[in-house]
């Protein structure tokens, strides 16, 4: 605080989030884990899960997610905390790594993260979009033409599609 003032300072309340987002992060894991190991055994046959594996990528995108999530926090604490040049310190003989360095490494990868946790959702949400799709296809087959039931489909999952293109 002597150097940068309230440059490096957070608020109490956010400091509590921070804090206890690894706790529900855990437990939302294990939660997540647990449905997708249920929906994974729910299968028998190897045919079977491999027709379910986009309803399984639905199903697991949480735990990519909160996974990736939970290191971008950790990777984040290191650079408030300056355990991230500390442990960069004790690997190297000479500690001649500039703090700016350490910091950018750090929080280019905290970033990355991010971006392949944001790049799964947006790829599940796709898969998801191909899984209404079917439904669709099941429910709107029996009725109509096909050019009308395939008008249908492809509107009703436009939106999807749209924000998946999009992102």
């Amino acid at each position: 605080d002597e150097l940068y003032g309230l440059e490096l300072t957070i608020p109490s309340f956010l400091r509590w989030i921070s804090l206890l987002s690894p706790i529900a992060g855990l437990f939302t894991f294990g939660l997540a884990s647990y449905s997708t190991v249920q929906h994974i055994l729910a299968h028998e046959t190897v045919v079977e899960r491999g027709m379910e594996f986009l309803r399984t990528v639905v199903v697991g995108m949480p735990l990519v997610f909160v996974a990736m999530s939970l290191r971008a926090t950790i990777r984040e604490w290191a650079v408030m905390t300056g355990t991230a040049w500390t442990a960069d310190c004790q690997r190297q003989e000479l500690c001649q790594v500039m703090w700016e360095d350490v910091k950018a490494a750090r929080i280019a990868t905290y970033e990355q993260d991010l971006h392949v946790a944001s790049a799964f959702q947006f790829f599940a949400v796709g898969c998801f979009g191909q899984v209404c799709k079917q439904a669709l296809n099941a429910m709107v087959n029996n009725s109509g033409s096909e050019r009308d039931s395939r008008i249908l489909r492809q509107l009703a999952v436009l939106g999807i599609w749209t924000f998946v293109g999009l992102g």
